[in-house]
């Protein structure tokens, strides 16, 4: 949910609107998942989550921070707000918990929620009941 509305994956903006990155051969593991949600041309918004460091090292279950300053990151867009993943500028609170990681059976699963500021937007970004079970 973003605010209080239902959010899932949906339409096509030219790419799909869920995918997952992981490549355990940079920075000790890393993974992203992007999602986009387009109504029309002027309705869509895009989250994203990841980790830039040591995935390698990680276990399941797991809870990490989604705060400023992590190597872990939630990333957010729509036609009035840009946060980037690791964008100081930006006041974040949140987590992200890994429930499965499992690199033989080459899938990842967990849940997210966040609560994003940023100057110049026009609202507080409220993620909650966030979740995903993918393979890689």
């Amino acid at each position: 949910m973003v605010n209080g509305v239902p959010w899932v994956p949906q339409g096509f903006g030219g790419t799909n609107n869920l995918s997952i990155d992981y490549d355990p051969r940079i920075n000790n593991g890393i993974f992203s998942i992007s999602a986009e949600n387009i109504i029309s041309q002027n309705n869509f918004s895009s989250i994203g989550i990841g980790i830039r460091d040591s995935l390698n090292f990680m276990k399941a279950p797991l809870q990490l921070n989604l705060n400023n300053n992590t190597v872990y990151g939630i990333f957010y867009s729509d036609r009035n707000c840009f946060i980037t993943y690791f964008d100081t500028t930006v006041s974040r609170k949140g987590t992200l918990i890994l429930t499965t990681y499992d690199k033989t059976k080459r899938v990842i699963a967990g849940t997210f929620d966040a609560i994003l500021f940023k100057f110049g937007c026009t609202d507080t970004i409220r993620i909650t009941k966030g979740r995903f079970d993918l393979k890689f």
